[in-house]
């Protein structure tokens, strides 16, 4: 299934052909996986012209800010529950971590 999807994206510099089948396609694959129960990682190609030309990702051993806050927060707007449950608090922890990129896993959601 992946194969057909990825013969409708990125012809001539990163434009969509067929987005209405690649939208299609992708709601099957995210049904499929909810109802396996598996989650499966996305092509880098498909993931990249799915969310839009501006979007970067840094490199494997990049130095990055983490936000725990921020993480927080998309963690309870991605589950429709609230983190405080969830998440241990933290009084001492800075509101920035530097970190060092050791792998990235795209997904679609």
């Amino acid at each position: 299934m992946m194969a057909s999807m990825e013969e409708k994206i990125k012809i001539g510099g990163g434009m969509i052909v067929g987005a209405q089948t690649l939208a299609a396609e992708m709601k099957l694959l995210k049904e499929m996986q909810e109802h396996s129960g598996v989650r499966k990682t996305l092509n880098s190609e498909l993931w990249h012209a799915c969310a839009r030309p501006l979007v970067s990702l840094p490199q494997v051993g990049s130095l990055v800010f983490y936000f725990p806050q921020g993480h927080s927060e998309q963690v309870e707007a991605s589950t429709r529950r609230t983190t405080t449950s969830h998440i241990p608090n933290y009084p001492n922890l800075p509101y920035q971590l530097m970190c060092q990129v050791q792998n990235a896993i795209l997904h679609g959601g």
